[in-house]
């Protein structure tokens, strides 16, 4: 049955991608008769010039939702072997987290009840039938990645998720009817009695919590009024350890491991009074970080959840030994798991050394690049020979081959102080000559000026064609600059007649300077002009991996925030306050995924973090991961642990 309904639905979807396609362009032309500006025009004749090249990667990208391909299993945890194979979600790659978590909420807000009841039905299926919002979202996002522009794109998103939503509306209700025709029945709801919504909790993490904890076990069982002390303790214990095997958060081979410490700390409590004082206790503390560690590690999908799962039931086994069963014997145990993760994410910074020696130097290179660009501004400004193409170098390419040398080689090097005084000898050779002497001296300096310029352009790998631009320029301009001035021809005697004056040499007239752009004073330029304003564009970032790419070309996204309870403001602060080790809950590919901070660079520009999706690492700019938090798709992990979460089962239990 599983295969004729998704054969059901795999029939529905070309028509689906034609109706959302047709919806789609209907809302943005609506758009466009209630706003008539810029944008919303650019958003409809983008859409309706991409629509045919979107269709094609759209039906694949649901064809795939439908029946999406499994995890791929990582047998070992990839280890970076050069820097190149670095790469980094930055600002655009966030963007479009936002973009697929704005597509799926437009989903769930129209779609909500019916995908509800479709998964009701699927769920009796032995397989995966369900329609799942986020893969829908994905392939949506995907498929139209051509949308360059970003004002009129957003537009476009907003109205393709909108038809996308109300598509899975009614391609939910289909499948529901039709499942409901071939027979197929929902699960059974649990009715919950209003007085079973309301419980008083227990904090374990308070003095005392677990004593509490058995005397309401032993008052909700009038049979057992008369058991001693050490009975009731091992009645709270049963059922406790019944709500972990119960626990749906973890997995059944972690549950079956931590519940083989019952008996051990069951001999533990008759001898040791502050067990049940809180969850503070090495016991409780050692199940705690078990379940939280495991939790983080899927054995499906992550071979760490395999390595600890094997060290965790080789430390079980130990305390099971009723020589074992002291405090002392937990406190080491609890070490020893500590030390374990300890190890671990040590051997995950050293297999990331590569990609954090890249992150510094970027980081690095952003701090020293816009302080060397506004020396080399400074030098520029003072000339009135240089052309816009030479300006433009000058505070592109070679800012940047000035600041990868300072980086390799040192600000004292060779190479370095090479660099810098090739500026002074290049604004130089630009000046007029006056005379022949001159024109000689400059010829001779030349092929040591172009020798060093290509020296700066082979470190940056220049492209051919932009070296090639230059060189061309400089050609033209000292062709003129080392042109010899023609020999004056003797005058003929004419004595009946008044000499001829000698016109002047062509060579002496002085060229017109070339226009230069127009430039605030240095101390009014910011770092964002200097970057935007006066580069050319440069490469896309999202190429950002490519060694010709410039993270300078990075783009930046301003906010207009500039109050200081905004919600960028509140994610600067929250990222200020990130270290390694902390827990967080990122939106990464698409889906939330429980991520451990590894690594910050030094002063907080790039983050590493490890999680059990593929590839294991993920680096971050700051400002990606500050849009993520402001957009709700970075959260701290503030879930209650295992130890809470079995106490509030009892008590929802004993309430019925």
């Amino acid at each position: 049955m599983l295969e004729r309904h998704l054969q059901a639905l795999e029939a529905k979807l070309p028509e689906l991608c034609r109706q959302l396609l047709e919806a789609t362009e209907q809302r943005l032309r609506e758009g466009v008769q209630r706003h008539a500006d810029d944008t919303a025009q650019a958003a409809l004749k983008s859409w309706r010039s991409q629509q045919y090249a979107i269709e094609p990667g759209l039906l694949d990208g649901l064809r795939s939702a439908l029946r999406p391909t499994p995890a791929p299993v990582l047998k070992e945890r990839p280890v970076l072997q050069d820097i190149d194979e670095l790469t980094l979600v930055d600002e655009d790659q966030a963007d479009q987290a936002i973009e697929i978590s704005r597509i799926i909420q437009q989903i769930e807000a129209r779609a909500e009840w019916e995908l509800r009841e479709l998964t009701q039905l699927t769920s009796k299926l032995p397989g995966e039938g369900a329609l799942q919002p986020a893969a829908f979202a994905r392939a949506l996002s995907e498929a139209t990645a051509g949308l360059a522009d970003k004002p009129a794109r957003a537009l476009c998103i907003s109205a393709a998720a909108s038809a996308l939503a109300e598509q899975m509306r009614e391609l939910a209700q289909q499948a529901t009817q039709r499942l409901r025709g071939w027979g197929l029945e929902p699960a059974g709801f649990a009715a919950i009695l209003p007085e079973e919504r309301v419980v008083e909790d227990i904090d374990v993490s308070r003095h005392g919590a677990l004593l509490d904890l058995r005397d309401r076990v032993h008052a909700a069982d009038p049979e057992h009024q008369h058991d001693s002390a050490h009975e009731q303790t091992a009645e709270m214990l049963s059922q406790l350890f019944k709500q972990i095997m119960a626990d749906p958060d973890l997995e059944p081979q972690v549950k079956e491991t931590i519940c083989r410490l019952q008996a051990s700390i069951f001999r533990l409590a008759v001898d040791e009074p502050e067990l049940l004082g809180s969850e503070q206790h090495p016991t409780w503390a050692l199940i705690n970080q078990i379940a939280a560690h495991a939790g983080d590690h899927p054995l499906a999908s992550d071979p760490r959840g395999g390595q600890f799962l094997a060290f965790v039931e080789q430390l079980v086994e130990r305390l099971s030994a009723p020589e074992e069963a002291s405090v002392a014997a937990f406190s080491r145990a609890l070490n020893d798991v500590r030390g374990f993760i300890d190890h671990e994410q040590e051997e995950e910074l050293q297999a990331s050394v590569f990609a954090r020696l890249a992150l510094t130097k970027k980081e690095r290179h952003d701090e020293l690049l816009p302080l060397l660009r506004q020396q080399v501004l400074e030098q520029a400004q003072a000339s009135h020979h240089l052309s816009p193409l030479l300006f433009e170098f000058l505070l592109g390419p070679w800012s940047e081959a000035l600041t990868e040398s300072v980086l390799e080689h040192g600000e004292e090097s060779e190479l370095t102080l090479a660099l810098t005084t090739c500026i002074e000898s290049l604004l130089a050779s630009l000046e007029p000559t006056r005379n022949d002497a001159e024109r000689s001296a400059l010829r001779q300096r030349l092929p040591q000026l172009i020798a060093q310029l290509q020296r700066g352009m082979d470190l940056i790998k220049l492209p051919q064609a932009d070296r090639d631009a230059v060189l061309d320029e400089l050609m033209q301009i000292h062709r003129e600059r080392t042109r010899m001035a023609a020999p004056a021809a003797a005058p003929a005697a004419a004595p009946a007649r008044e000499p001829v004056p000698i016109a002047p040499a062509q060579a002496e007239a002085r060229p017109p300077a070339p226009a230069k752009p127009a430039l605030k004073p240095v101390d009014e330029l910011s770092e964002d002009q200097l970057l935007h304003e006066l580069l050319p564009p440069e490469t896309d970032a999202d190429q950002w991996g490519n060694q010709e790419t410039s993270i300078a070309a990075l783009p930046t996204v301003h906010m207009g925030l500039d109050d200081d309870t905004g919600p960028l403001v509140a994610a600067a602060r929250w990222t200020e306050q990130l270290q390694p080790g902390t827990r967080c809950k990122l939106f990464l590919q698409g889906q939330w995924v429980s991520a451990n901070l590894l690594w910050r660079s030094d002063n907080g520009s790039f983050f590493m973090f490890t999680s059990q999706l593929a590839g294991g690492q993920h680096s971050m700019t700051r400002r990606a991961l500050e849009r993520l938090r402001a957009e709700g798709l970075a959260t701290d992990v503030t879930g209650a642990s295992l130890m809470q979460r079995a106490v509030t089962g009892m008590l929802h239990k004993m309430a019925r």
